[in-house]
């Protein structure tokens, strides 16, 4: 199954497959999330959202995948505050840490 590439401009990215998600804390800002099918990663695939983030802010970009009978898209939806805060307090996370560096 291909992934999905996911890119917050001159920020981070990285590629997930399904279940999956990317996290960035980030300074106060405007951003522009782009999110491309990891196989071909070209138009028409991508979708993009820009968007304002305040201090305290927690935003949620939910990436999907679109079937459609010639190809697939990628799509975003936004959830913000209550309910962004509540996806991300739910979520199952583990943090990776490099750890050859603590070790020397």
């Amino acid at each position: 199954m291909a992934g999905m590439k996911i890119d917050i401009h001159g920020v981070a990215s990285g590629q997930i497959r399904m279940n999956q998600f990317v996290m960035a804390e980030v300074p106060p800002g405007t951003y522009t999330v782009e999110t491309a099918m990891a196989r071909n990663g070209i138009k028409p695939s991508n979708s993009q959202t820009t968007l304002s983030v305040q201090g305290g802010d927690v935003v949620v970009i939910l990436a999907m995948l679109k079937v459609q009978s010639l190809h697939s898209t990628t799509t975003q939806e936004q959830i913000v505050g209550t309910e962004a805060r509540t996806a991300v307090a739910t979520t199952k996370m583990i943090e990776w840490t490099n750890r050859s560096a603590s070790v020397a």
